[in-house]
């Protein structure tokens, strides 16, 4: 069935004056006129939308990311663009994770820049969806940010800015949501955006390739009477708050980890200590507090695991969780 939709694109400054082969702007004489949007002012702004719109409460559940599949895409650079929600009780969160393209339709012969918005007005009438965006040149970066790093200031300190000037731009949506896709019209033609995870966590990239994988695994099954620290640093690095929906990685997964519990409890913990700031510590005891049946020995676990010598906190914690299951 053909869809309709209405986009309202309201553009205050277009992104030109970039060179060639770089962002860098080669026309200056404006620059001095235009002085660069400060967080205040995007949040004044922010708040200016969130009264303008009078649409209708949201009441479609949202939840998970939809990806946009840019057609003229390169090796070297993905332009893909993705909506993503977050339910949080009776609310939902949402960001836009964009190029400089919706706010700069003439592009040519330079690179766009990559900005991540939180979503304002979210709002829907039956499966119709309406929500804003702003952004500007200076809220933009050179590179492509992971898909849920959304804190402005460790953006800021991890990528570099497109532009330092910049007019702050609005952009209005509308458009349907149709089961697994949401439909967007967008520079007369609609784009259709398909849902690739049924969640979001904000902080942590959502696509990391590094996660859920079935490789460690397997490597630990085949080895686990010789197991070395590398091989345990790779199964533990698999785990992820992004893995919940893997039903068949998390069964095995966590059958693993019991496993190597048993068997070389002093390995594992050390590797896990010595690692913690690179793991999705979170994801591991949340593992630790649910194992997947009753044959799991607990009793002898926590007796190999007590008298370790090793760091007494990440020993508690784990003992902690032990003691719970009992």
């Amino acid at each position: 069935m053909k869809q309709t939709f209405l986009i309202f694109l309201i553009v205050a400054a277009a992104c030109t004056n970039k060179s060639e082969t770089s962002t860098e702007n080669p026309e200056t004489k404006d620059e001095a006129n235009v002085q660069p949007q400060t967080e205040e002012s995007i949040q004044e702004l922010e708040e200016e939308v969130v009264e303008e719109h009078e649409k209708s409460q949201l009441t479609l559940y949202l939840n998970g990311i939809y990806e946009y599949d840019y057609p003229n895409d390169t090796k070297d650079m993905n332009e893909n663009q993705y909506v993503a929600f977050r339910k949080n009780g009776d609310t939902v969160d949402a960001w836009y994770f964009g190029t400089s393209d919706e706010f700069d339709e003439a592009r040519e012969g330079y690179l766009p820049g990559y900005f991540v918005s939180k979503i304002q007005s979210l709002s829907n009438k039956g499966d119709s969806i309406f929500f804003s965006v702003l952004t500007a040149n200076n809220q933009c970066y050179t590179k492509r940010p992971p898909i849920g790093i959304v804190d402005k200031t460790e953006l800021d300190k991890s990528f570099e800015k497109w532009h330092d000037y910049g007019e702050i731009q609005t952009i209005d949506y509308a458009g349907k949501l149709d089961g697994l896709k949401l439909y967007i019209s967008m520079f007369g033609e609609t784009r259709t955006y398909k849902k690739t995870r049924n969640y979001f966590h904000p902080g942590i990239d959502n696509y990391d390739p590094t996660k859920c994988q079935k490789a460690p695994l397997l490597q630990i099954d085949q080895n686990i009477d010789n197991l070395t620290e590398e091989m345990v640093l790779d199964f533990l690095g698999t785990f992820s708050v992004i893995c919940e929906a893997n039903v068949e990685f998390g069964q095995w997964s966590n059958e693993l980890l019991f496993k190597i519990l048993s068997t070389n409890p002093e390995l594992a913990l050390k590797v896990f200590s010595k690692s913690l700031s690179e793991l999705d510590t979170t994801s591991i005891y949340e593992e630790l507090e649910s194992p997947l049946h009753d044959l799991i020995p607990i009793d002898s676990i926590t007796s190999k695991i007590e008298p370790l010598e090793i760091d007494e906190q990440l020993k508690k914690s784990v003992l902690e969780r032990l003691e719970n299951l009992k």
